[in-house]
């Protein structure tokens, strides 16, 4: 499984092979990271975030306070990276 994605986030895969989380309502990359299970608290996020370990798409998150829009603007579907190994296809509703 972890193979799949990392084919599909990085080249030789195809993104249907990555993990898809379906999202709504959240604003902030820290509330998202806490409702997608990829950090206990919304601290834990803002540390990951400040430490360089968060991006969204190829764009790195530098402000634990930033909106999902400000870094990739209208979009409904991204890829959250958090460090080397964990990588998720978002999906707004």
């Amino acid at each position: 499984e972890a193979q799949k994605t990392a084919k599909a986030s990085f080249g030789g895969g195809s993104q249907e092979d990555m993990l898809v989380k379906e999202v709504s309502g959240i604003l902030s990359v820290a509330d998202l990271m806490v409702e997608l299970g990829l950090a206990k608290s919304k601290g834990e996020a803002k540390r990951l975030i400040a430490g360089g370990g968060v991006s969204l798409n190829e764009t790195k998150v530098n402000n634990e306070f930033a909106l999902i829009s400000d870094i990739i603007g209208s979009d409904s579907e991204f890829i959250l990276h958090k460090g080397k190994k964990v990588h998720v296809k978002v999906v707004i509703k």
